[in-house]
C-alpha cells in the first residue's frame, strides 16, 4: 500500500521550530515561504490551529523562485557541516550568478513545475471551475508546456469531485515513484545514479520535497546531455498523464461509492 504524506503532517509541525538561517544571521532566503519561525512570536504549538489558512496554501503552491537558488554560498559547507551535499538549495563553491532573465527561465526546476501544477490542478478541482488554481506559464518549459496545457483541459472537465489531502499527496508520491523507476533504468553516472538512489530512500521516509530537489538537481545541471533532457521531458510528460489518470480513478471510485450508497438507501426506504 502507498505510504502517506498528509496535509496535516505539514501543519502539525508548521512554525513550530526556530529557523537557524535567521537565528544565525537574522536573514533568512526562503523569506515568508519558510517553514520555520522567524522569531519567538511567530512560534506557535503543534495543536494550535493556523490562523491563516492561506500561509500554507502559499507554502505549498508556491515554490521558491529560481532566482536565488545556487545563487548564495552555504556557510555550512564552508566549514564542511553541510549535510545536503549536493542537493543544497545553496552553492557549495563559487555562487553561480545567471547572466540573463532568459537563462533564469530555463534553469527552472523542472520538477517544482511539475509538483506546482498537481497542485493547481488539485486547486482548480476543489473550487469547482478553477478560480482559484495558480497560473501555469512561469513555471512552464516551453518543451512541456503545451502538453500540460491540454492535460489541464482536460482536468477543468471534471470540476465537481473534490480530491482529499490523502489522494493529492498520494498522487504526487505516485508521480515522483515512477519518474525514479524510469530514472533508474537510464545510464546515469554513477554520481547522478546514487542521487536516484537516495531520492527514493528519501521518498520512502515520506519527505517529498526533498526527494523532489534531489531529482531536480539531476534533471537540471547545466552538463545534461540533450538525450537525457530529452528522457527527462518524456518521464516528466508520463508523470503527469498518470496524476491525470489517478485523479479520473479516484473519481470514478466516488461516483461508484455514491451509487452504492443510494442503492442500500432506496432499498431501506423501500423496506420500511
Amino acid at each position: 500500500m502507498m505510504q502517506q504524506y498528509t496535509y496535516a503532517t505539514f501543519t502539525q509541525k508548521y512554525k513550530t521550530n526556530l529557523c537557524r538561517h535567521w537565528q544565525t544571521s537574522g536573514n533568512c532566503q526562503i523569506g515568508a515561504k519558510c517553514h520555520f519561525a522567524h522569531g519567538q512570536e511567530e512560534l506557535r504549538n503543534p495543536n494550535d490551529p493556523i490562523k491563516d489558512a492561506t500561509v500554507i496554501a502559499n507554502v505549498l503552491s508556491n515554490p521558491i523562485q529560481i532566482q536565488s537558488y545556487k545563487s548564495i554560498r552555504c556557510k555550512y559547507n564552508d566549514i564542511g557541516a553541510c549535510r545536503y551535499g549536493q542537493a543544497c538549495y545553496f552553492s557549495h563553491g563559487e555562487p553561480q550568478v545567471p547572466s540573463s532573465s532568459s537563462q533564469i527561465q530555463q534553469q527552472q526546476l523542472l520538477l517544482a513545475q511539475q509538483y506546482q501544477e498537481l497542485l493547481a490542478q488539485q486547486q482548480m478541482l476543489q473550487s469547482q471551475g478553477g478560480s482559484s488554481a495558480t497560473s501555469q506559464g512561469s513555471f512552464a518549459s516551453a518543451s512541456t508546456q503545451g502538453s500540460s496545457q491540454v492535460q489541464q483541459q482536460q482536468m477543468q472537465q471534471n470540476t465537481s469531485y473534490q480530491l482529499s489531502p490523502e489522494q493529492k499527496k498520494n498522487i504526487t508520491i505516485a508521480q515522483l515513484q515512477h519518474m525514479l523507476y524510469e530514472m533508474n533504468k537510464m545510464k546515469l553516472q554513477p554520481e547522478h545514479a546514487t542521487m536516484v538512489n537516495r531520492a527514493s530512500e528519501i521518498l520512502q521516509a515520506q519527505n517529498i520535497p526533498g526527494c523532489s530537489q534531489l531529482l531536480n538537481e539531476i534533471i537540471n545541471r547545466p552538463d545534461c546531455p540533450l538525450d537525457e533532457k530529452r528522457q527527462f521531458e518524456t518521464i516528466i510528460n508520463d508523470a503527469q498523464q498518470l496524476a491525470l489518470n489517478l485523479m479520473q480513478q479516484f473519481q470514478m471510485q466516488s461516483q461508484l461509492e455514491a451509487e452504492e450508497a443510494r442503492k442500500q438507501l432506496s432499498q431501506q426506504l423501500q423496506q420500511s
